[in-house]
């Protein structure tokens, strides 16, 4: 497996620049679905090729309702991908899931509505009906929580991943419904980004990181120190970073 080609899709706190020498592929954002939200980049990282996607695009210019999750996956699938690992930041909820906290969530429930959510839009289409028992790719989460542990990264091999609809955070109250239910972090680009993938055939899983407490488990009454959140985000993600190099480093 060590010539498969991995896809990543870079969220708030990934740019096209976290792998030095990466090209753009010309003509990578056009796609039957219309046009995917970045173009597709490529470079090499331990003899592997990798392709890269920004979620959000150049200045992060879309939002988490308006992300454009077919054209996406169909321009990774064009490029070669032959899997893909998301990064996506979340609140935390579960009092494993503090700020910093990595986790490789094993289930989610979506609670979006009005997002391009299919590659099955009508008639001249056709219908797939996936199964998503499993939402994430256990081949690839398994080989994910191998690469933190070479890399000697804290991570929480499990988690139910709960996805809004955006771009406002959720209240108290809200996320207080979402843990009675079982929900473990809140965020809002696991769906239907999770199920494109399934129906294109490409292996997916979501590497989460933890950027602050969800609505009301922790915060001052004041809410979300914003500020706060966005100076801490580049120290976090060194781990994840340093999770990602061990995965590709690991080919299989």
């Amino acid at each position: 497996m060590a010539d498969r080609t991995m896809a990543l899709i870079g969220g708030s706190s990934f740019d096209s620049g976290w792998l030095p020498g990466m090209a753009e592929i010309p003509g990578s954002r056009r796609t039957p679905y219309g046009e995917a939200s970045s173009p597709v980049w490529e470079g090499i990282l331990h003899g592997r090729r990798v392709l890269f996607l920004l979620r959000h695009g150049e200045g992060h210019r879309y939002p988490p309702h308006a992300v454009p999750s077919p054209a996406n996956l169909w321009a990774l699938r064009e490029a070669g991908a032959d899997e893909v690992v998301a990064v996506a930041t979340v609140g935390g909820i579960s009092p494993r899931l503090g700020p910093g906290a990595i986790v490789i969530p094993d289930d989610l429930v979506d609670c979006t509505r009005g997002r391009a959510s299919t590659i099955y839009t009508g008639p001249e289409t056709g219908v797939r009906h996936i199964d998503f028992t499993r939402p994430f790719d256990e081949g690839v989460r398994a080989r994910l929580g191998a690469a933190a542990g070479r890399a000697g990264i804290p991570v929480e091999s499990s988690g139910v991943y709960w996805c809004t609809e955006g771009p406002r955070l959720e209240t108290a109250a809200e996320v207080r419904a979402i843990r009675a239910l079982g929900g473990d972090m809140v965020g809002m680009t696991a769906c239907p980004e999770a199920a494109v993938a399934r129906e294109l055939g490409l292996p997916y899983a979501l590497v989460s990181l933890s950027v602050n407490w969800a609505a009301g488990i922790a915060e001052s009454a004041s809410g979300i120190d914003f500020a706060l959140v966005a100076g801490g985000m580049e120290e976090k993600n060194r781990s994840v970073r340093a999770l990602l190099d061990a995965f590709v480093a690991g080919g299989c």
